[in-house]
């Protein structure tokens, strides 16, 4: 708000324009303890130039130009980059869809400071507080860019559902709390597991089941079916004498959802 006073000996005849004015804009002359005073509100960040005139002349001979910066940063108005804020106010629906990350594999997201009226915010410097919640305590560092845009890094090791609040003054910030889907990371042999009776005690003469639990390095299961296992029984010894039979064939079939039999 711009509230400039103008020398005018009289009441009568002063105009003011400027571009047209957007919601909650206001560009008003008012004669007040005997001279005119400006009120000039723009919510709009850039330059803009105001013509000020006394019965249809130019005020000054030039227009006055106003030069309109970001306001302080607020919290219901900053948000998730990639939700951009369409018409300076609403975000995009994108802003508030979960975050994809696989586990054990760093994640992060950009958030886009504004003051109340929707402009991006030029510098940094806003006391952002980051909070997780979920199965596992992850500990996301904050990154401030100094260009109004802050950078949230994160990595998380068991699959599912986590969320990362982030406050500016006790206050969340739009899409606040960013939810998180974290996946598995790739199978690995070693940490699969075996279901089923046949994995400690076999039958002679008796075809054995029994069931693997494919999962990642992480143990976290991967539900996702289609990866390429293949089996072979080996002899063990006892007392160091070879069994000395043929080891048995053996095959594997998918039962889905990371399960083989």
């Amino acid at each position: 708000e711009w509230e400039p006073r103008l020398e005018a000996k009289r009441r009568s005849g002063m105009e003011a324009t400027a571009p047209a004015l957007g919601p909650g804009e206001v560009c008003t002359p008012s004669w007040i303890g005997g001279q005119w005073v400006l009120r000039l509100v723009l919510t709009r960040v850039g330059t803009f130039s105001v013509l000020v005139l006394l019965d249809g002349q130019t005020v000054g001979g030039e227009p006055c130009v106003v030069r309109v910066v970001p306001g302080a940063t607020a919290a219901a108005r900053t948000g998730r980059r990639g939700g951009a804020f369409e018409g300076g106010l609403q975000p995009a629906a994108d802003a508030f869809e979960p975050i994809e990350a696989t586990a054990g594999e760093p994640f992060g997201f950009e958030l886009v400071a504004r003051d109340a009226f929707g402009n991006s915010r030029t510098q940094g410097g806003d006391a952002l507080r980051l909070s997780c919640h979920g199965d596992e305590s992850i500990h996301p560092i904050l990154r401030d860019r100094g260009n109004g845009a802050y950078v949230v890094h994160a990595a998380a090791q068991l699959a599912g559902m986590c969320s990362i609040d982030v406050t500016l003054g006790g206050a969340p910030v739009q899409g606040s709390p960013f939810r998180v889907a974290v996946g598995h990371a790739v199978a690995s042999l070693e940490h699969c597991t075996f279901e089923g009776t046949a994995t400690k005690v076999a039958r002679a003469h008796a075809q054995q089941h029994f069931i693997l639990i494919c999962r990642d390095r992480f143990g976290n299961r991967v539900i996702e079916s289609g990866e390429s296992f293949s089996a072979s029984i080996r002899a063990l010894q006892r007392g160091g004498v070879g069994l000395g039979v043929a080891p048995p064939s053996a095959a594997v079939s998918e039962l889905g959802r990371g399960r083989y039999e």
